[in-house]
């Protein structure tokens, strides 16, 4: 087993995989209340459109952290959290700031963008939890399974993660306004929804991450990396 490094630090890919993490957060949670509905044979399916992207924040860790390591990934992953409560502020400094009365679309702009506490909060800590979650088993399981049988180390690393986001999310921002047997049936569908996407998309994967690792000339492995996520 080798371990490949890159000579120098200006890799081709990390900076645009790390920007495309950021904006699919930031869109996600943009997007997120909207409801979709899809018709099917069973009947009409309602899923938010945020559901639809935040899987790809899982899988862009997920290649970050193949490639380049632990240490890159989290430097990432807080560039993305601290993103996302500027934008969470922004938003409700400018539903704050009245609207000219030449344009008349205040409260639509309020009920689009308005963010509430209970949902930010919920959002901020199952990200948190998650995303380092995923990017740890991801490095573990790596140097474990000495980087072989990535489909089974990336599927258990997302499924293990969107499973902690999943149920932190959904208590929190439901708790006390959903019953417990809806609060279960959610989070039971978003979790099923979320990992399919996974199985799906995985294979596909691979083969983006082995050009990466070529093209970057690193396939790191974290063997002696402080796990900490709030370590420099």
């Amino acid at each position: 087993m080798t371990t490949t490094v890159s000579n120098h630090q200006d890799f081709k890919h990390y900076t645009w995989l790390g920007m495309m993490f950021v904006a699919l957060l930031l869109i996600a949670n943009t997007i997120g209340p909207k409801l979709v509905s899809i018709e099917t044979g069973l009947g009409t399916l309602v899923l938010p459109a945020g559901l639809w992207l935040y899987p790809l924040t899982y899988l862009t860790a997920v290649t970050i952290t193949e490639v380049y390591g632990y240490v890159r990934a989290r430097k990432v992953i807080w560039f993305a959290l601290l993103c996302n409560l500027f934008m969470a502020v922004i938003y409700q400094v400018m539903i704050w700031l009245p609207g000219s009365d030449e344009w008349p679309y205040q409260q639509a702009y309020a009920d689009v963008f308005n963010m509430s506490t209970r949902i930010i909060i919920a959002s901020v800590v199952s990200y948190f939890c998650s995303e380092f979650l995923n990017a740890y088993l991801i490095a573990k399981l790596k140097v474990k399974l000495a980087g072989q049988y990535f489909y089974l180390r990336a599927v258990t690393a997302i499924g293990l993660s969107e499973l902690v986001n999943t149920v932190v999310f959904v208590h929190l921002a439901y708790l006390n306004y959903l019953g417990y047997d809806q609060i279960l049936g959610l989070m039971a569908f978003y979790y099923c929804f979320k990992l399919s996407y996974a199985l799906i998309t995985t294979p596909v994967l691979n083969y983006l991450i082995l050009y990466i690792k070529k093209a970057d000339n690193i396939d790191h492995y974290d063997y002696r990396t402080n796990f900490n996520p709030f370590a420099r």
